[in-house]
C-alpha cells in the first residue's frame, strides 16, 4: 500500500501528491465530502500508473486531506485545525478581545490550557511573534506587545436628556 509520508521530491509519486494536494486546496471545487476524481482518471491525467497514484493519495490519506472508501473511492476531507493554529487562534481574540493583556506570561498557562509542551507552544506563537502581537524577553517570557494590547474603552458618563 501507500506510505504515510509525502513521497520523496523528483518522483512521479511525489509530483501527483503534490498536484492532488494543490486540487483540493481549492474548497470551491473540492469541499469536503466531494468525491474526487478516480485513480483511473487521475492516472491518464499524470500519465502514471496505479500504484503511483495510490501512493499519492495513501500519504493525502495519511495526513487527512482524504479519505478513502473501498469501492466507493475517495473524498475530500474536512482538516480540523492543529493544536498550533487553535492555539494561536486563541491568543489572537483573547488579544483583540482585552482579556490578555501586556506582562501577563503565556506560555506556561497556555502548555496547561491545550495540554501540549511549552516548547510546542512556543512553536504555536512563532506567527504572531512576527507580526508584533506578541514580544519574547529573553530567560523571562513571551508577552502581549504594548504595542498591540488593546485598552480599555473609557465609559462616558450619561448626558442628561434635553428639555426644552
Amino acid at each position: 500500500m501507500g506510505s504515510a509520508t509525502a513521497p520523496k521530491a523528483g518522483t512521479s509519486r511525489r509530483r501527483v501528491y503534490d498536484g492532488l494536494k494543490q486540487m483540493l486546496t481549492d474548497t470551491d471545487a473540492y469541499p469536503p465530502g466531494t468525491k474526487l476524481p478516480t485513480y483511473e482518471e487521475i492516472r491518464k491525467q499524470y500519465g502514471v500508473s496505479y500504484s503511483v497514484v495510490s501512493v499519492a493519495m495513501h500519504a493525502l490519506a495519511a495526513e487527512g486531506l482524504v479519505r478513502i472508501r473501498h469501492a466507493r473511492g475517495a473524498y475530500a476531507f474536512e482538516v480540523p485545525p492543529t493544536k498550533s493554529a487553535l492555539i494561536a487562534k486563541a491568543v489572537r481574540e483573547r488579544i483583540a478581545d482585552g482579556s490578555l493583556k501586556p506582562g501577563q506570561p503565556l506560555v506556561r498557562s497556555l502548555a496547561q490550557e491545550f495540554g501540549v509542551t511549552p516548547a510546542n507552544v512556543s512553536k504555536a506563537l512563532v506567527p504572531l511573534l512576527d507580526e508584533g502581537l506578541l514580544i519574547v524577553h529573553l530567560g523571562v517570557g513571551t508577552f502581549v506587545s504594548r504595542r498591540h494590547a488593546r485598552r480599555p474603552k473609557r465609559r462616558r458618563a450619561p448626558q442628561p436628556p434635553d428639555t426644552p
